[in-house]
């Protein structure tokens, strides 16, 4: 039995390949999402370990005042807490790019499945011609066979 779809086949076709590339421009967005969440990590880092580095110099060079002290915990803090956001949403776009992952995966799989029909239809198409070709063969064949039977 075959099965016949509502719509034209090629319009379906060209719905899922359209369902594929917007899949595929979405994790292009969150992958650049992610690489620059990655970035601003490293940068935040980076700043603890400069602070942290500043702090150990000047205490251990009797250079830091109560004030001084103060102001580099209180900017540490504030570093700790940016991190710590970042890393929040560093977890969120991991997420969003696993369900964008899904997606592509679903739409893909949509895709090939109605590539696959469409390759069986073209080959039931092919079986049909060759035998409706065969027939016509066979019934020129009996027509002769018959011809020859009343002939004499």
């Amino acid at each position: 039995m075959r099965h016949t779809y509502r719509y034209p086949l090629q319009t379906l076709q060209n719905l899922r390949s359209t369902d594929v590339d917007t899949a595929q421009a979405a994790l292009r967005l969150v992958e650049r999402d992610i690489s620059s969440n990655e970035e601003a990590i490293g940068a935040c880092c980076t700043s603890m370990r400069q602070l942290e580095q500043e702090v150990r110099a000047a205490r251990s060079g009797g250079h830091f005042d109560l004030d001084q002290q103060r102001a580099a915990y209180s900017y540490l803090s504030h570093l700790r807490l940016r991190l710590a956001t970042l890393q929040q949403a560093r977890a969120e776009l991991l997420q969003q790019e696993q369900q964008c992952l899904q997606q592509l995966n679903l739409a893909r799989s949509a895709l090939r499945t109605l590539e696959k029909h469409h390759a069986r239809l073209g080959d039931a198409y092919l079986l049909d011609v060759a035998r409706a070709g065969q027939r016509e063969a066979d019934d020129s064949w009996l027509s002769r066979a018959g011809a020859r039977e009343v002939a004499p």
